[in-house]
């Protein structure tokens, strides 16, 4: 795997940790800023598909989880949401 994949690897698992913390904090009635979070999945991708086709297949499994960490995000926010809390 190469370096810049390596990079990407350890940025998606930082983005990852980050999304758990906010669902914790929102399972706890604390309020969230998600406001980074945006630029930060954006940078994210764009340093991925930077990586190529072949430099980015071993990054793919890591993206495919963080994108399954957004929607269940997602989801708890729009819960929350709905539960007018």
């Amino acid at each position: 795997m190469s370096e810049g994949a390596e990079d990407v690897l350890d940025e998606v698992r930082k983005v990852i940790s980050l999304v758990a913390t906010a669902r914790r904090l929102l399972a706890s009635g604390a309020v969230v800023d998600l406001s980074a979070l945006d630029d930060k999945v954006q940078r994210l991708c764009e340093r991925a598909q930077a990586l190529g086709r072949e430099g980015g297949g071993a990054v793919v499994p890591a993206l495919e989880d963080l994108i399954a960490c957004l929607d269940d995000l997602a989801a708890d926010l729009e819960a929350k949401r709905a539960g007018g809390g």
